[in-house]
């Protein structure tokens, strides 16, 4: 959902842009032109940094916890009784 969150904001924002890019605008005759700019090495390191931060280590102290709760089992032992496909205790 984030990047298409990401691309309705961009377009909101730019609407006459987006019109002239998908052939609806005013100037048709729009040339292209690929532009590689060179990224500074502290962004692509800060927003590493973020990621990292802000997802990965969620997700590792979860499995850590998790691993904690069932004894260093993947898989809890009210799981693994009764029969394959009956996972729960009634």
């Amino acid at each position: 959902m984030i990047p298409l969150m990401g691309l309705v904001s961009v377009v909101s924002l730019h609407w006459a842009q987006f019109l002239r890019c998908s052939g609806r605008g005013g100037n048709r005759a729009l040339r292209y032109r690929l532009e590689i700019a060179a990224v500074p090495l502290i962004y692509i390191v800060c927003v590493m940094a973020v990621i990292v931060l802000f997802e990965l280590l969620p997700y590792l102290e979860e499995f850590v916890r998790g691993l904690r709760a069932n004894a260093g089992r993947l898989i809890p032992p009210k799981a693994r009784r009764g029969s394959p496909g009956q996972t729960t205790l009634r």
